[in-house]
C-alpha cells in the first residue's frame, strides 16, 4: 500500500499503463499455459464437470443471484468506482459501448482460463472448492509443485498478479483521490496521502484475519466476513446509488452524450430504467439473497 501511495502522488499512472501493454498480455499468455497444464491433471474431467455442468436447482435459490450480481460489480470493477476512473480519462471520441463489450467479453473469458487453471488441481490434490476467497493461495502451490520449472512460473505468475493488484488500486484510490482535489483542493500528493494511509489502517486488520488476529476473528476468517459484506451489501448499493446518480441528477442529453448513446436505443426508456427499474431489481436481488 505504501508503494501505492506513492505512485499515486508521484503521478506516474502513464508509466503503469506502458507497462500494462506488455505485461497483461504476458500474463494472458502464462494462464494459457496453467489451464493447458491444468486439462492433463488427474482431476480435469471432474473439473470441467463442475464448471460447465448446469446445476438447474441453484436457480431457484436466490443467494445465486445475489452472489452473481456481486461478483460481475467486483469483476469488472463497476460497483467499486474503477470503471468511472478509467472511463474519466478515455480520450474523445472512444466508443463506449464497444469498449463496455470487449471488457465484459475479456473478463469472462479470462475468468473461465481461471478456472480451468485451478479446479483441475482442486479435484486432484482434493481440495474443498468452496475454500473461499483463499482459493488461490491453497491451489496455486501444488500446481507449481507438480510442474517442470514450476518455482519460476510461480515467481512469475505471483508478481503479474502483484502487479495487476498494483495498478486496481491505484484505479480505486483515484476516485476518492480526484474528489479530494476537487472539493477539498488538496494536491495530489496530499490527498493521496491521506486516502492512501487510511485504506491501509482499514486493510491491515483484514489481511492479519488469517494470522495474529485469527482468534479474535471467531469461527469465520476475517477476509471472508469483508468479503461477503463487500460483495453482497456495498457492492450492490453502490451499483443503486451509480444508477440514481445518473438517472436523476444527470441531465437526459448530458448522459447519453456521456455514455455515448445519443442516436442509440438510449431514449426515456434508458433513464428511467435508470431511475427506477435498475434500482428495484438490484434492491430486490439483494434483499431476497440477503433473507429480508
Amino acid at each position: 500500500m505504501a508503494a501505492t501511495i506513492a505512485i499515486v502522488a508521484a503521478g506516474v499512472e502513464h508509466g503503469i499503463e506502458r507497462a500494462c501493454t506488455w505485461l497483461m498480455p504476458t500474463f494472458l499468455i502464462l494462464l494459457l499455459l496453467l489451464a493447458g497444464h491444468g486439462l492433463t491433471l488427474e482431476g480435469a474431467g471432474r473439473a470441467i464437470s463442475f464448471l460447465f455442468t448446469p446445476d438447474w436447482a441453484a436457480l431457484r435459490q436466490p443467494q445465486t443471484y445475489l452472489a452473481a450480481l456481486g461478483q460481475a460489480l467486483f469483476s469488472i470493477g463497476l460497483g467499486m468506482g474503477v470503471v468511472i476512473t478509467y472511463g474519466a480519462y478515455v480520450p474523445q471520441g472512444e466508443r463506449l459501448p464497444r469498449a463496455a463489450l470487449f471488457l465484459v467479453a475479456g473478463d469472462t473469458v479470462v475468468a473461465l482460463l481461471a478456472g480451468v487453471m485451478f479446479f483441475p488441481a482442486v479435484f486432484s490434490h482434493g481440495i474443498d472448492p468452496a475454500h473461499g476467497p483463499a482459493l488461490a493461495f491453497a491451489v496455486l502451490p501444488e500446481v507449481f509443485a507438480a510442474m517442470p520449472a514450476g518455482r519460476w512460473l510461480a515467481i512469475a505468475l505471483f508478481l503479474l498478479l502483484a502487479i495487476a493488484a498494483l495498478t486496481s488500486t491505484v484505479a480505486l484510490l483515484e476516485v476518492p483521490v480526484a474528489w479530494a482535489m476537487a472539493r477539498r483542493h488538496w494536491s495530489r500528493r496530499r490527498a493521496a496521502l491521506i486516502v492512501g494511509s487510511g485504506a491501509l489502517a482499514a486493510g491491515a486488520p483484514v489481511s492479519l484475519g488469517n494470522g495474529v488476529l485469527a482468534p479474535a476473528a471467531g469461527s469465520a476468517a476475517l477476509l471472508e466476513r469483508v468479503d461477503h459484506l463487500a460483495s453482497n451489501i456495498l457492492l450492490p448499493a453502490s451499483a443503486i446509488a451509480i444508477a440514481l446518480l445518473v438517472g436523476w441528477a444527470c441531465r437526459g442529453g448530458a448522459a447519453r452524450q456521456a455514455a455515448d448513446l445519443e442516436g442509440r436505443l438510449a431514449g426515456p426508456e434508458w433513464r428511467w430504467g435508470l431511475r427506477i427499474a435498475l434500482p428495484l431489481v438490484i434492491a430486490l436481488v439483494m434483499a431476497r439473497g440477503l433473507g429480508w
